[in-house]
Parts: structure tokens; C-alpha cells; sequence
């Protein structure tokens, strides 16, 4: 790989240093992430992107702007292109106070809500798309029967742990204080530490997790999640698949339980964050062009959604609900400029050459780039969803509870496993 498009005043330690970071003893895309070189890197582009819009680096500068990206693939050409917006100084300097998301939750079983009168709140977990990954390709068709590949990847940069934790920690406080003042003294997680039990809920070390990967088709999406100080995220139940979800289902039965002993419906939200929308022309045997873009745009993703369970006996399994989002919630406030760390693009005339003797070669073409965050913007548009989606929360159990009471026999039991249509 070849390093690409750096502001000249950018020093070449930290060249180096995002050099290092593309491809590190043979590591993926995800291991980068996790790693955090490719942060401490972008974070150092960040700082040149800084000066270059101060004027340090006019020319450079002005690159740096870019909201959106397109790579472009055809049998005899392939071509990038940026649509260049504002910098990130005045970006920064953009207000701080942006109006609510327009985020709609759907409350299939608003008799669980009801079901009992307090509601307890043992867990609040946000989750940040930490980058996004997208590839096209195509095979050509006629006289162009030759195939390519085109890729973007598009990673966070500019945000810290803090920060993460200090969003989660306002999401939680902001739905607390929207309960009470519907009315709702809500019961926290400190509150159910007394009740026999409760201590038993597996919770996650450090009270973060990052997953394996998100895949759908051809995109590819990694998310890092974050409990809120005073409501830790329960094993299970932040993005985990697989056995981590079968397991996380003995959560639930521990937590219901102890809810039983406060007259309690358990509600836990999980609210996710993401800043890229990605799209390409998938894969297509015969098209003649492979095409990828990455446009920044903040949204409350929609797999966020809240859980919703009560124990109709104790110790005789949980009636499961939940509050889920049908469409997600986007907002066009700029919060970022994309800045390119990485490059890879195969050789054009090696690789028309080779296609045209039969020899089956495939032209690649990779571009990577940071997604360089004011840092205020972004804590602005995570309120902005926060505010919404918990205020959501609040008036579907606030017309739960206005619509009628509820018998437990209503509800649909999961058979004790803590997963609708699972038994052990």
C-alpha cells in the first residue's frame, strides 16, 4: 500500500505511524480498529487538518472538506471522487444546539408495558458504529468480460473512551429525568442491588463491548457498545449474537426475577449511533463497472430498540415485549470531514493485459479513509438522538398505562428461556 494526499505539514513520524497502521504484520481492517492505531493516526491527521484550515496549509486544506466519497471501477479506468463540503474549522464552529431526531418506536405489546406498576431500568446501552467497510464488483460482459473490484473502508476518528461513556452516561440521566417528570419514579439499577438475586446478573467487563462484525451482502459494519455508569450493560443483551445471546437469556431470568420482588416491568434501551451510509453496486457477473460511495450522515441506526420483560411468576420464566425502531432517524448537520489514509490501486495496463490473454486476473482497487469529527458536533447530534429516542420510551409507557390494565395471561410466555420461541 501506498500513503496518499497527506497535508505537507503532517511530520514524517506520523506518516510512519499511518503507514504501519494500513496493514501491520498482515492485520484486518477490524484488528486496526480494535487496536486503536488507526485512531491514534487519524487523530494525528486530525491535527494537521486543524492547522491546514488555519491557513498553515491552504491548498491541503481545502482537500480535506470532503462529506462524501465514490471509487469507480471500469475495464479501462478507475477513478475517485469527493464531494467536498466544509472544513473542519467551521465545522467546529457550527452551533452546538441541534434540534431532536425524529426518531418512531413501535410498541407491538404495549400490554407488557402495562403489566405491572413500576418499571425498572437495570441497563442503558448506547452503541457507536466505529467504521463501515464497503466493496462492488464486476465482471464485465461482452468485450469487457473482465473482472474488478472496488472497496471503501471509513473508520471514526476524533472521539475518545470518555467521550463514549460520557454520551451513555447523558442518555441514561436524560431518561431518568423524562420519567419522573411523566410521573414515573423509575427503579434503578443501585435500587434492585438489594433485592436477593440480583447481584447473579452476568454483566460485561470494563462495560464495553466491540462485535465481531456486522455483515450485510457486501458492507460490512463494527460497533463498539457502552453501558452507562449507573446502569451497566447485562451479558447478552448489547448486540451479542450467537451463544453470547443464548446466555445472556439466564441474564434475563435474573433480572425479571428480581423486578418480581419491586413489582416491576425491566426496560432496558439500546440506542445505536451511526455516522456513514454506505452503498455500491453489488455484485453483478455482468456489469461493467464496479462503483462504492461512503456519505457522512448521522443517524439513530435502526437496530436500536428497547426490551421489555416482566416475570409473571418468580422463577417461572419472563413475558417478553419491546420497543423497536421501523426506519432510522438522520440528521444532514455536518459533524466531520473525510480525510484518505490509505490507497491500493492495482496496475490499469498489467491488469487489462493479463484479462485480455484469458489468464482470469482481477483488477482491486481499495481506498481508506478517516472520519475526522469535531468533537462538540458530534456530542450535539448524539443528543439530538438520545433526547429523541428516550422521549419515545416515555410516551409509549405513559399510553401503555393510559390505555387499560393488563393480565399477565395476555402476553405471550417465552417458556422460561428468556427468548420468544426458545425452551429449555
Amino acid at each position: 500500500m501506498s500513503c496518499m494526499n497527506f497535508p505537507r505539514i503532517v511530520v514524517s513520524m506520523f506518516v510512519g505511524a499511518i503507514c504501519a497502521v494500513q496493514n501491520p504484520a498482515g492485520a484486518g481492517w477490524g484488528d486496526l480498529v480494535g487496536s486503536g492505531l488507526l485512531q491514534g493516526a487519524t487523530q494525528a491527521i486530525g491535527s494537521a487538518i486543524g492547522n491546514a484550515v488555519s491557513g498553515k496549509d491552504e491548498q491541503q486544506g481545502a482537500q480535506q472538506g470532503a462529506q462524501s466519497v465514490q471509487s469507480t471501477a471500469g475495464r479501462t479506468y478507475a477513478a475517485s471522487s469527493g464531494n467536498r463540503g466544509l472544513t473542519l474549522e467551521q465545522i467546529e464552529a457550527l452551533p452546538t444546539r441541534i434540534a431532536p431526531l425524529e426518531v418512531q418506536l413501535v410498541d407491538d405489546k404495549p400490554e407488557v408495558l402495562r403489566a405491572k406498576p413500576n418499571i425498572a431500568i437495570p441497563s442503558y446501552a448506547v452503541s457507536f458504529l466505529q467504521s463501515g467497510d464497503i466493496s462492488a464488483y464486476a465482471g464485465g460482459r461482452g468485450s469487457e468480460l473482465v473482472q474488478r473490484n472496488v472497496r471503501i473502508k471509513v473508520a471514526l476518528a476524533g472521539l475518545d473512551e470518555s467521550d463514549y461513556r460520557q454520551i451513555a452516561n447523558e442518555a441514561y440521566g436524560d431518561l431518568l429525568v423524562r420519567l419522573r417528570a411523566a410521573g414515573i419514579s423509575p427503579i434503578t439499577h443501585q435500587q434492585l442491588g438489594a433485592v436477593k438475586g440480583y447481584a447473579e446478573v452476568a454483566r460485561i467487563p470494563g462495560n464495553r463491548i466491540s462485535d465481531d462484525g456486522y455483515i450485510t451482502g457486501r458492507h460490512e459494519q463494527h460497533w463498539t457498545v457502552y453501558g452507562a455508569d449507573q446502569a451497566p450493560l447485562v451479558k447478552g443483551m448489547a448486540m451479542q449474537t450467537g451463544f453470547a445471546a443464548v446466555a445472556g437469556s439466564q441474564a434475563v431470568l435474573k433480572l425479571v426475577d428480581a423486578a418480581y420482588d419491586r413489582d416491576a416491568v425491566v426496560v432496558q434501551p439500546l440506542l445505536v449511533l451511526d455516522f456513514v451510509q454506505m452503498e455500491s453496486s453489488g455484485s453483478s457477473t455482468f456489469t461493467s463497472r464496479a462503483n462504492v460511495d461512503a456519505n457522512l450522515l448521522f443517524a439513530a441506526h435502526p437496530r436500536s430498540k428497547v426490551d421489555v420483560n416482566y416475570a409473571q411468576k418468580k422463577g417461572r420464566g419472563n413475558i417478553w415485549g419491546g420497543l423497536a425502531m421501523k426506519q432510522g432517524a438522520y440528521s444532514d448537520e455536518p459533524f466531520a470531514v473525510l480525510s484518505k489514509v490509505s490507497e491500493n490501486t492495482g496496475d490499469q495496463s498489467l491488469y487489462q493485459t493479463v484479462s485480455a490473454i484469458g489468464l482470469g486476473n482481477m483488477f482491486k482497487k481499495s481506498e481508506g479513509y478517516a472520519a475526522v469529527v469535531a468533537k462538540d458536533r458530534y456530542k450535539a447530534l448524539a443528543r439530538a438522538a438520545y433526547s429523541a429516542f428516550n422521549s419515545e420510551i416515555v410516551d409509549k409507557i405513559v399510553k401503555a398505562r393510559a390505555s387499560g390494565t393488563h393480565t399477565a395471561s395476555a402476553a405471550s410466555d417465552t417458556g422460561g428461556s428468556g427468548i420468544p420461541g426458545l425452551s429449555f
